[in-house]
């Protein structure tokens, strides 16, 4: 009788031991945190091969032009300066045939304002001076403080009660993290990074490198190149 009762307990215990092995087998696999616990999110890195255009991604050029470059940047990255000034030549090199398309990728374990920085970019667009913020945010990084974003938005002639509001409430920081999400999927492990067309191109490349590029990616378009003066 003893040695039947000893069966029935070990079918029993063995069979709560398969349940709860099974039940652990089932469980979701934990999300990968995208940068050891310091980022902007802690969503799975899913790859991405392309950058996506989406609305409230800043650009300056025409939809249809033949060269589509993102700019993949930090406001406190010295090289992303550099390069902002080698495509603001671009665009006026270019005018009808290239556009640039902004992509926030700060590195806030590095530069303790990109993302405040970023956002304060995001609130001038707002009231459509993206663009003019930005090329203040790159020329004025060096001497960069939270108390400059409310003089730039002055000096800009924006409504300040607006900005300001923007600013506190932190309204357009989702953005910014979305293109940092973008940046890790895609792979991008420093700035500057740009895409010129499908061509990935990383580092702090001057303005005849880059007009290398442009006519290259113009000429497959069949467009005519740039004539430079002797």
């Amino acid at each position: 009788m003893r040695q039947s009762n000893l069966f029935i307990a070990v079918v029993i215990l063995g069979s709560g031991i398969l349940l709860f092995l099974f039940g652990l087998a089932a469980l979701s696999p934990v999300p990968t945190n995208v940068n050891g616990g310091a980022s902007l999110s802690d969503r799975v890195i899913v790859p991405l091969k392309h950058p996506t255009f989406a609305f409230g991604n800043p650009v300056n050029g025409p939809k249809d032009a033949a060269v589509t470059i993102f700019s993949f940047g930090d406001y406190q990255c010295a090289p992303c300066a550099s390069v902002n000034d080698a495509l603001t030549q671009i665009r006026k090199d270019y005018p009808n045939d290239v556009r640039v398309v902004w992509k926030d990728m700060p590195n806030q374990s590095l530069h303790a304002l990109s993302v405040d920085a970023a956002a304060a970019a995001r609130c001038a667009g707002d009231q459509g001076a993206f663009w003019e913020y930005h090329s203040l945010l790159m020329a004025q990084q060096a001497a960069l403080d939270a108390k400059n974003f409310t003089s730039m938005a002055a000096q800009l002639g924006l409504n300040i009660d607006s900005f300001q509001s923007c600013i506190d409430t932190k309204r357009d920081v989702p953005q910014v993290k979305k293109d940092l999400q973008e940046g890790l999927q895609l792979g991008i492990d420093a700035t500057p990074y740009l895409f010129i067309n499908d061509r990935a191109v990383k580092g702090d490349i001057g303005l005849e490198q880059l007009r290398g590029y442009v006519d290259s990616e113009m000429a497959k378009a069949g467009k005519p190149q740039l004539q430079r003066k002797p």
